[in-house]
């Protein structure tokens, strides 16, 4: 009997283990608010109207009225995928800024590059806890670019309590099997 409750232990901890990164990353951006601004000639002067989207499928922004400059921004439960043509005049910001203007998205932990086929490096990407800003002056000239981005939150607190539980089981697990 003490065997199988031993082993009962093990499997629920083993379970609830299972859970932890579907819990912290469930629904990132899917289903909220979030602010898209595109940014130049620097990072405080909006070049165009901020535009409020809630992400679902499809593309979220397309700023395809500038011409050759044309934008078309992609947001996914966890990541952010760029298409647009490369160029622009010289300034020291041309990007975008996204900001959870609803607090309803966890906080930002990581911004980090999926894919690209651009000399994009992670010294164009900003985060804070609200907004990630993502700058793309100077990357060329004259080409279609992509660049994708994965996003990753602090995990809520229910996750971090779960693990505490978990760890809290092993260490009395240990000490009953000690006596």
């Amino acid at each position: 009997m003490r065997r199988q409750k031993i082993v009962l232990m093990l499997l629920l901890i083993f379970l609830s283990a299972l859970t932890i990164p579907l819990t912290a990353h469930a629904t990132l951006f899917d289903g909220k608010d979030l602010r898209i601004c595109y940014l130049y000639p620097d990072v405080s002067t909006e070049y165009a109207r901020p535009k409020d989207v809630v992400v679902g499928p499809g593309i979220e922004a397309d700023y395809g009225y500038f011409g050759h400059n044309t934008p078309r921004i992609d947001v996914s439960d966890t990541s952010i995928l760029f298409n647009f043509y490369v160029g622009g005049a010289a300034a020291s910001f041309n990007g975008f800024q996204f900001t959870d203007y609803t607090n309803t998205i966890d906080a930002f932990s990581s911004v980090l590059i999926a894919d690209t086929n651009l000399a994009f490096d992670a010294s164009r990407i900003r985060f804070d806890e609200n907004n990630i800003w993502v700058n793309f002056q100077g990357l060329g000239s004259n080409s279609m670019g992509f660049v994708s981005l994965s996003v990753n939150a602090v995990p809520e607190p229910a996750t971090v309590l779960l693990l505490g539980s978990g760890l809290l089981g092993l260490i009395g697990l240990k000490r009953k099997m000690k006596k």
